[in-house]
């Protein structure tokens, strides 16, 4: 799974159907002067406001690529957009651990996951799911703000701070439960410090959580789910 950049942007956008649906949504919010989105089905470019009437044949795909690549792409990996996409991202591609990776059973399965996940509004109604749970609401909310920490070159060091602040101090409302949190961290919770190890180990707990328990109870209420594929999901949780 490869990092969107100037190499594989253009391929992205043509063929993965989940980024061109978080990075066209990102590229038409209100706060831009010019919003443009892709078409795949048409291989096109739609501009808001549109270009000059004669300026607009002269504008080629590779054109909007190039000023894609320099205007917004930067921007949306560093924003909730983009984080959220790479949750979904990693949501979608890893693999569920349990049962016969090379069964085409389990095959089937890996591909009810891809069509859960096919669109925004799916990762919107996952999420949602995921908060109406007393015990791991903050879930996502955690693993989304350690990725902003993680992008940031400046203020990494404050974001950690307010991170062990908000998910690790049993004061907190936002507390991660100690099911989550004692598999990475050994010592009290009143003394565990800023480090930035740690809280990445836990990061890829709380992801695995997520993928390996939440999205199976997520997929299971899905009323096009088979019998035999709940069945499947249930080996996972």
């Amino acid at each position: 799974m490869d990092e969107i950049n100037w190499e594989n942007f253009a391929e992205n956008l043509k063929n993965d159907s989940i980024f061109r649906d978080y990075f066209n949504k990102f590229c038409c919010l209100p706060i831009f002067g010019q919003r443009v989105s892709y078409i795949a089905s048409s291989g096109i470019f739609l501009f808001d406001p549109r270009p000059i009437r004669n300026l607009e044949d002269e504008i080629s795909n590779d054109h909007v690529i190039e000023w894609l690549l320099s205007n917004r792409l930067q921007l949306f990996q560093r924003s909730r957009a983009g984080i959220n996409f790479r949750l979904c991202r990693k949501l979608r591609h890893d693999i569920f651990e349990r049962g016969n990776g090379d069964s085409p059973e389990w095959g089937t399965l890996e591909e009810v996951k891809h069509r859960h996940l096919a669109r925004v509004r799916h990762v919107i109604k996952f999420t949602k799911f995921v908060e109406s749970t007393k015990h791991d609401r903050d879930l996502i909310r955690f693993w989304m703000e350690v990725e902003e920490m993680r992008s940031s070159d400046t203020k990494r060091l404050p974001l950690l701070r307010a991170l062990v602040r908000k998910y690790l101090m049993k004061i907190s409302s936002h507390c991660l439960p100690d099911d989550v949190t004692n598999q990475v961290f050994t010592r009290c919770r009143d003394a565990r410090g800023l480090d930035y190890d740690a809280i990445m180990k836990l990061q890829t707990r709380v992801f695995q959580r997520l993928h390996c328990y939440w999205l199976p109870q997520f997929l299971m209420t899905s009323t096009d789910v088979t019998n035999d594929e709940a069945d499947m999901l249930r080996e996972v949780v």
